[in-house]
């Protein structure tokens, strides 16, 4: 399954699926044509992540979760004209 959201400001015509959409309008599709690939690789489509999509990727290990907090700024040193 495909959920994919109109991003353009005018209505969004897409022929070989037989879709027309308005602005912000979200559709969800088995297959994607030839047309809605062309769409979504152009950005006048998004792909829309659904919940189930969307869990995995929030889930992290151990290791993941202690290495998260190691990311640390360092000083930088300035290397231009010194007064």
């Amino acid at each position: 399954m495909h959920k994919l959201k109109n991003v353009r400001p005018g209505i969004l015509i897409i022929a070989d699926a037989g879709l027309k959409l308005t602005p912000g309008e979200e559709v969800t599709l088995d297959k994607l044509s030839r047309q809605t690939e062309r769409a979504v690789a152009s950005g006048y489509l998004a792909r829309v992540e659904t919940d189930a999509e969307a869990k995995p990727a929030a889930r992290r290990t151990g290791a993941q979760k202690a290495d998260a907090g190691t990311d640390e700024k360092q000083p930088v040193e300035d290397k231009g004209a010194s007064s």
